[in-house]
């Protein structure tokens, strides 16, 4: 029997490692080096005299063993973590400002909320609207959650998700115009971003083989939540943000069309404000967050 002490620091690697299915990924999130990752998981997997990665041509794949482990270990971080929780509740003051996009707001972070008062029940949140990182400034926020390229001296960035972009519309639009290719699409109103910088419809036509002159008149909102509720009333195919449809595609109230997809060069950021002081509920804001993706 090997009674040999387990490499505990190796263990948040592997929780980390096991829920993305990536040491890529892993090391962005722990703000370490892929190969320090895979040096703590090479380290666990000898303690353990097991493997616990299945490690492919292009990717990673927990074994047996891995997921067994993988359940254990990520049940106990989060008994630590409620552990912390309960400590630092009891010696600082357990609120969090956060300021996000109205899209992010209403399409994905009011859905998602629900889950993180769940695991911390008495951090007090207030949710602001806002676009930018002035609008962190002007309500003194700890968090903010912003689409595009950031740049702030004053703030952190973490890369949350590359968004991609693709057409939708609802399913009674799909059988009244026999939406069958993409050609189909010039013969129905597009509806876009009003911001020139993030309408991309002229990139994906492009991507598409088709003439954007040849297309229908377009219909833009400076509001994406406005954008995506009047595509499900019908009026028309609007370039979307993936991250912004999940509950539309999962109830089909919309529905994808052609695989045709556009990758622009923005991403969903989190950004933390280097000044605030509850440094322990931007941590595990940051933490809960970023297992969301």
């Amino acid at each position: 029997m090997n009674n040999r002490p387990l490499p505990l620091q190796t263990l948040r690697a592997f929780e980390a490692s096991a829920r993305k299915l990536s040491f890529t990924l892993a090391a962005q999130e722990l703000n370490l080096s892929q190969s320090a990752i895979s040096q703590q998981i090479k380290l666990l997997e000898d303690s353990l005299n097991t493997p616990l990665f299945k490690r492919l041509t292009r990717k990673i794949e927990l074994t047996k063993e891995g997921h067994y482990l993988a359940e254990k270990v990520t049940k106990s971080i989060m008994l630590l973590d409620n552990c912390a929780h309960e400590l630092i509740n009891r010696e600082s003051k357990n609120e969090l400002i956060i300021v996000a996009t109205p899209s992010i707001n209403a399409q994905w972070l009011i859905n998602k909320l629900q889950y993180f008062r769940m695991k911390f029940p008495h951090i007090n949140l207030t949710v602001f609207e806002g676009n930018s990182a002035n609008d962190m400034k002007q309500y003194n926020a700890d968090i903010g959650l912003f689409y595009g390229e950031v740049n702030e001296l004053e703030f952190d960035v973490i890369e949350l998700h590359k968004d991609v972009l693709y057409p939708v519309c609802c399913p009674s639009l799909i059988t009244k115009k026999n939406l069958k290719i993409p050609a189909d699409i010039q013969n129905c109103q597009l509806l876009g971003d009003a911001d020139l910088e993030f309408n991309h419809w002229n990139k994906w036509l492009k991507l598409a083989e088709l003439q954007p002159a040849l297309c229908g008149s377009e219909t833009n909102f400076d509001n994406m939540s406005h954008m995506i509720s009047a595509a499900k009333q019908g009026q028309g195919i609007a370039l979307v943000r993936d991250l912004l449809v999940t509950q539309e595609l999962s109830d089909t109230s919309l529905i994808r069309l052609f695989d045709i997809e556009y990758v622009p060069n923005f991403a969903t950021f989190l950004i933390k404000n280097k000044q605030a002081k509850n440094k322990e509920q931007i941590a595990f804001f940051e933490r809960w967050i970023s297992s969301c993706f």
